[in-house]
Protein backbone atom coordinates (compact mmCIF):
# COMPACT_ATOMS: atom_id res chain seq x y z
CA UNK A 1 0.00 0.00 0.00
CA UNK A 2 1.57 3.25 -1.14
CA UNK A 3 1.22 6.19 1.21
CA UNK A 4 -0.47 9.12 -0.47
CA UNK A 5 1.51 12.34 -0.37
CA UNK A 6 -0.06 15.76 0.01
CA UNK A 7 -1.44 17.23 -3.22
CA UNK A 8 -0.56 20.74 -4.34
CA UNK A 9 -2.26 22.43 -7.27
CA UNK A 10 -0.30 23.77 -10.23
CA UNK A 11 -1.91 25.99 -12.87
CA UNK A 12 0.07 26.09 -16.10
CA UNK A 13 -0.08 29.71 -17.23
CA UNK A 14 3.26 30.15 -19.00
CA UNK A 15 2.24 29.18 -22.53
CA UNK A 16 2.87 31.56 -25.42
CA UNK A 17 -0.69 31.22 -26.83
CA UNK A 18 0.61 31.68 -30.38
CA UNK A 19 -2.37 30.08 -32.12
CA UNK A 20 -4.91 31.89 -29.94
CA UNK A 21 -3.31 35.28 -30.49
CA UNK A 22 -3.87 36.39 -26.88
CA UNK A 23 -2.98 34.96 -23.49
CA UNK A 24 -5.25 32.00 -22.67
CA UNK A 25 -4.71 32.49 -18.94
CA UNK A 26 -6.73 35.70 -19.00
CA UNK A 27 -9.68 34.50 -21.12
CA UNK A 28 -13.02 35.01 -19.37
CA UNK A 29 -15.05 31.80 -19.66
CA UNK A 30 -16.79 31.82 -16.28
CA UNK A 31 -17.12 35.49 -15.33
CA UNK A 32 -13.45 35.82 -14.40
CA UNK A 33 -10.02 35.13 -15.93
CA UNK A 34 -9.47 31.40 -16.42
CA UNK A 35 -6.33 31.42 -14.28
CA UNK A 36 -8.37 32.87 -11.40
CA UNK A 37 -11.20 30.39 -11.99
CA UNK A 38 -8.80 27.45 -11.79
CA UNK A 39 -7.06 28.90 -8.74
CA UNK A 40 -10.37 29.06 -6.87
CA UNK A 41 -11.37 25.51 -7.85
CA UNK A 42 -7.99 24.01 -6.95
CA UNK A 43 -7.91 25.89 -3.65
CA UNK A 44 -10.94 23.88 -2.55
CA UNK A 45 -9.19 20.58 -3.39
CA UNK A 46 -5.46 21.01 -2.70
CA UNK A 47 -3.31 21.91 0.28
CA UNK A 48 -1.67 24.78 -1.61
CA UNK A 49 -2.06 26.16 -5.13
CA UNK A 50 0.59 27.77 -7.30
CA UNK A 51 0.69 29.42 -10.70
CA UNK A 52 3.40 28.18 -13.05
CA UNK A 53 4.82 30.73 -15.49
CA UNK A 54 7.99 31.98 -17.09
CA UNK A 55 10.30 34.12 -14.98
CA UNK A 56 9.40 37.28 -16.90
CA UNK A 57 5.67 36.68 -16.24
CA UNK A 58 5.92 36.59 -12.44
CA UNK A 59 4.57 40.10 -11.90
CA UNK A 60 1.50 39.35 -14.06
CA UNK A 61 0.28 36.56 -11.79
CA UNK A 62 1.66 37.13 -8.30
CA UNK A 63 -1.35 39.19 -7.16
CA UNK A 64 -3.58 36.11 -7.75
CA UNK A 65 -1.50 33.76 -5.64
CA UNK A 66 1.97 32.27 -5.16
CA UNK A 67 3.98 31.76 -8.32
CA UNK A 68 6.54 29.12 -9.31
CA UNK A 69 8.58 30.46 -12.24
CA UNK A 70 10.37 28.04 -14.53
CA UNK A 71 13.76 27.37 -12.97
CA UNK A 72 15.34 25.09 -15.55
CA UNK A 73 16.86 25.24 -19.00
CA UNK A 74 14.08 22.96 -20.24
CA UNK A 75 11.11 24.71 -21.82
CA UNK A 76 7.37 24.02 -21.87
CA UNK A 77 5.29 21.93 -19.46
CA UNK A 78 8.27 19.74 -18.53
CA UNK A 79 9.93 22.87 -17.12
CA UNK A 80 6.83 23.62 -15.07
CA UNK A 81 6.77 20.10 -13.63
CA UNK A 82 10.47 20.03 -12.78
CA UNK A 83 10.29 23.49 -11.21
CA UNK A 84 7.29 22.47 -9.09
CA UNK A 85 9.02 19.35 -7.82
CA UNK A 86 12.18 21.35 -7.15
CA UNK A 87 10.08 23.71 -5.03
CA UNK A 88 8.35 20.85 -3.16
CA UNK A 89 9.74 17.39 -4.00
CA UNK A 90 7.70 15.56 -1.36
CA UNK A 91 4.23 16.58 -2.55
CA UNK A 92 2.23 15.40 -5.52
CA UNK A 93 1.05 17.96 -8.05
CA UNK A 94 -2.42 18.26 -9.53
CA UNK A 95 -1.60 19.97 -12.80
CA UNK A 96 -4.15 21.87 -14.90
CA UNK A 97 -3.50 23.88 -18.05
CA UNK A 98 -5.28 27.18 -18.69
CA UNK A 99 -6.68 26.05 -22.04
CA UNK A 100 -9.27 23.68 -20.52
CA UNK A 101 -12.43 25.78 -20.03
CA UNK A 102 -14.75 22.80 -19.49
CA UNK A 103 -12.82 21.26 -16.61
CA UNK A 104 -14.69 21.62 -13.33
CA UNK A 105 -14.40 20.72 -9.68
CA UNK A 106 -16.04 17.31 -10.18
CA UNK A 107 -13.61 16.45 -12.96
CA UNK A 108 -10.61 17.32 -10.80
CA UNK A 109 -12.05 15.62 -7.74
CA UNK A 110 -12.38 12.39 -9.74
CA UNK A 111 -8.62 12.45 -10.33
CA UNK A 112 -8.04 12.78 -6.58
CA UNK A 113 -10.52 10.07 -5.59
CA UNK A 114 -9.26 7.56 -8.16
CA UNK A 115 -5.60 8.48 -7.87
CA UNK A 116 -3.06 5.65 -7.70
CA UNK A 117 0.10 6.83 -5.90
CA UNK A 118 1.94 3.67 -6.97
CA UNK A 119 1.99 5.05 -10.54
CA UNK A 120 4.03 8.01 -11.76
CA UNK A 121 0.81 9.84 -12.60
CA UNK A 122 -2.99 9.61 -12.70
CA UNK A 123 -4.36 11.34 -15.78
CA UNK A 124 -7.31 11.32 -18.13
CA UNK A 125 -7.16 9.44 -21.41
CA UNK A 126 -8.63 11.10 -24.49
CA UNK A 127 -11.26 8.69 -25.89
CA UNK A 128 -10.85 10.26 -29.35
CA UNK A 129 -7.23 9.17 -29.76
CA UNK A 130 -6.53 6.90 -26.76
CA UNK A 131 -3.67 9.15 -25.67
CA UNK A 132 -3.02 10.41 -22.14
CA UNK A 133 -3.73 14.04 -21.31
CA UNK A 134 -0.65 15.01 -19.27
CA UNK A 135 -1.70 18.57 -18.45
CA UNK A 136 -4.75 17.59 -16.45
CA UNK A 137 -3.70 15.06 -13.86
CA UNK A 138 -1.79 14.21 -10.71
CA UNK A 139 1.96 13.73 -10.97
CA UNK A 140 3.57 11.81 -8.09
CA UNK A 141 7.01 12.58 -6.59
CA UNK A 142 8.44 9.45 -8.24
CA UNK A 143 7.81 11.09 -11.63
CA UNK A 144 10.82 13.38 -11.21
CA UNK A 145 13.43 10.77 -12.10
CA UNK A 146 11.35 9.68 -15.08
CA UNK A 147 11.02 13.27 -16.35
CA UNK A 148 14.73 13.95 -15.87
CA UNK A 149 15.60 10.75 -17.72
CA UNK A 150 13.51 11.74 -20.74
CA UNK A 151 14.86 15.29 -20.72
CA UNK A 152 18.40 13.87 -20.88
CA UNK A 153 17.26 12.06 -24.04
CA UNK A 154 16.00 15.41 -25.39
CA UNK A 155 12.39 14.27 -25.00
CA UNK A 156 10.45 17.10 -23.34
CA UNK A 157 6.87 16.26 -24.31
CA UNK A 158 4.99 15.08 -21.18
CA UNK A 159 2.59 13.02 -23.30
CA UNK A 160 5.44 11.04 -24.83
CA UNK A 161 6.80 10.48 -21.33
CA UNK A 162 3.49 9.11 -20.06
CA UNK A 163 2.92 6.83 -23.05
CA UNK A 164 6.07 4.93 -22.11
CA UNK A 165 5.51 4.97 -18.33
CA UNK A 166 3.46 3.29 -15.60
CA UNK A 167 0.40 5.53 -15.48
CA UNK A 168 -3.17 5.24 -14.24
CA UNK A 169 -5.59 6.32 -16.97
CA UNK A 170 -9.12 7.52 -16.27
CA UNK A 171 -11.91 7.94 -18.79
CA UNK A 172 -13.56 11.38 -18.50
CA UNK A 173 -17.29 11.52 -17.89
CA UNK A 174 -17.56 13.37 -21.20
CA UNK A 175 -14.92 14.23 -23.81
CA UNK A 176 -15.52 17.98 -23.66
CA UNK A 177 -14.24 17.95 -20.07
CA UNK A 178 -10.67 17.65 -21.37
CA UNK A 179 -11.07 19.73 -24.55
CA UNK A 180 -8.12 22.02 -25.28
CA UNK A 181 -9.11 25.41 -26.70
CA UNK A 182 -6.23 26.87 -28.67
CA UNK A 183 -7.57 28.98 -31.56
CA UNK A 184 -10.00 31.92 -31.90
CA UNK A 185 -12.46 29.62 -33.71
CA UNK A 186 -12.36 27.06 -30.91
CA UNK A 187 -12.73 29.87 -28.39
CA UNK A 188 -15.94 31.13 -30.02
CA UNK A 189 -17.41 27.62 -30.08
CA UNK A 190 -16.42 27.01 -26.45
CA UNK A 191 -18.02 30.28 -25.30
CA UNK A 192 -21.21 29.38 -27.15
CA UNK A 193 -21.31 25.87 -25.65
CA UNK A 194 -20.66 27.19 -22.14
CA UNK A 195 -23.45 29.74 -22.58
CA UNK A 196 -25.87 27.01 -23.65
CA UNK A 197 -24.82 24.80 -20.73
CA UNK A 198 -25.36 27.62 -18.24
CA UNK A 199 -28.84 28.22 -19.61
CA UNK A 200 -29.93 24.65 -19.67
Amino acid sequence: MHQKSVINGLILAGGRSKRMGFDKAWINYHGKPQVQNLFEILSSLCKRVFISCKLNQTNEFKYLGPVIPDATEVTGPAAALLSAFKFDPDSSWLVVACDLPFINRAGLQKLIVERDPSKVATVYINPDNNLPEPLIGIWEPKAVKMIESYVQQVITCPRKMLIQSDVKLLVPDHTMLIANINTPEEYKKAKSRLRINSQG
